[in-house]
């Protein structure tokens, strides 16, 4: 259970400067998302990354990051750790392969339904142990096939339809776009949570395109109608939404 922030810009920018006072919430909430904390950001021919195992608010490298890590696409990650998983740097988001940097909100439960849809070669690039790294390589080896981010993520949401997971909220960027996926399953949040924990909102300000989970900014944002994902290409000033 996480917090995501996530957003693609016509010009590099920092974190920083688009949650402006909000950066104090989003280094708040790592009170209680304290298991780690991770940033990415393109500016368009590589993606740079940063990942901490300690919390946020603890952190200088995580201020550093925030008002630093300049780029047109770009992610913040504060993570709580699922029950039983270590809090290590490995296991820290955002996890990057192939020009592609990801990260995840929710829990998916670990073993064979969630294994065989990895092909073997990326199952053998885990670093860590986490449900999180393998529902990203699923996505990657679904991609290989349909050679689209999208239905790759229809395709890997449709064979986890079964799994008891509550939430496969997920961001990603690539040196191009943003990516956004809000995927819930209600009847599997945990019953001290509130209803909107898992909602992700998004909103288009000045042309540049934010995204991010309750709580992180004080702005109401659009939510994210469940079983959609929005691409966003800040460069071509384009966003698309897909029902999934």
């Amino acid at each position: 259970m996480c917090r995501l922030f996530g957003w693609a810009a016509p010009d590099p920018t920092a974190a920083g400067d688009l949650l402006g006072a909000d950066t104090a919430r989003l280094r708040g909430l790592s009170h209680l998302h304290a298991d780690g904390w991770g940033a990415a950001w393109s500016d368009g021919a590589e993606i740079h990354s940063i990942r901490e195992e300690v919390p946020a608010h603890t952190s200088a490298q995580f201020d550093s990051a925030v008002h630093q890590g300049v780029g047109r696409l770009g992610l913040l990650h504060l993570r709580w750790a699922t029950d039983g998983l270590s809090t290590c740097s490995v296991n820290t988001h955002p996890f990057v392969r192939d020009g592609v940097a990801f990260i995840h909100n929710g829990s998916i439960p670990r073993g064979p339904v969630l294994d065989e849809l990895i092909d073997p070669d990326l199952a053998q690039t885990l670093e860590g142990d986490t449900d999180s790294e393998r529902y990203f390589l699923a996505v990657l080896s679904a991609v290989r096939r349909t050679g689209s981010l999208p239905e790759a993520f229809a395709r890997v949401v449709d064979a986890l339809s079964g799994a008891a997971w509550p939430s496969l909220n997920a961001m990603w960027i690539t040196g191009s776009t943003l990516g956004v996926l809000a995927a819930t399953q209600p009847r599997y949040r945990a019953g001290d949570l509130p209803t909107d924990y898992y909602d992700l909102r998004y909103a288009r300000e000045h042309a540049t395109t934010m995204a991010w989970s309750t709580g992180v900014r004080h702005a109401s944002g659009e939510v994210l109608p469940d079983r959609h994902l929005l691409l966003v290409d800040p460069l071509a000033g384009s966003s698309q939404l897909f029902g999934l």
